[in-house]
């Protein structure tokens, strides 16, 4: 396991996987899952984790309107109510352009004793890095 920070990611864009490499290439390691169980496999996996980043929709094809599921049928609210209170000590970050997906997901995590849940809109650039920046410490 590595020994650097951690961030697990449910997200099914890769552009912005990308954007995060970029940003956080050798300072941090990133695993990129683009379903609600792969997702949820891969943060029991690893003992350390610093970050979790959750998209609502998954599997947004171009041009789709309205809530996308992930391969598995679920979304990023989903897996706020399959996440381990195990993980209660770790920020969160609600990555997402479905806003009111996005406060659902806020609002079932707090309800669910996780603290430190913050929601960003999705964007690129320097806010957004500084955001996860000071959510890794």
């Amino acid at each position: 396991m590595p020994s650097k920070p951690v961030i697990i990611v449910l997200d099914d864009m890769k552009d912005r996987i990308v954007w995060l490499r970029r940003w956080f290439d050798s300072s941090t390691h990133i695993v990129w899952k683009t379903n609600v169980s792969d997702f949820l496999e891969a943060v029991e996996s690893y003992p350390s984790v610093s970050l979790i980043i959750l998209d609502h929709d998954l599997d947004m094809l171009p041009g789709s309107v309205g809530v996308s599921m992930g391969p598995d049928g679920l979304t990023g609210l989903d897996a706020t109510h399959h996440l381990s209170e195990t993980f209660h000590h770790v920020p969160i970050l609600v990555w997402s352009r479905n806003g009111h997906g996005a406060a659902q997901m806020t609002a079932n995590l707090q309800k669910r004793g996780f603290r430190k849940v913050s929601a960003l809109m999705y964007g690129f650039g320097r806010i957004l890095h500084d955001h996860i920046r000071t959510k890794l410490g």
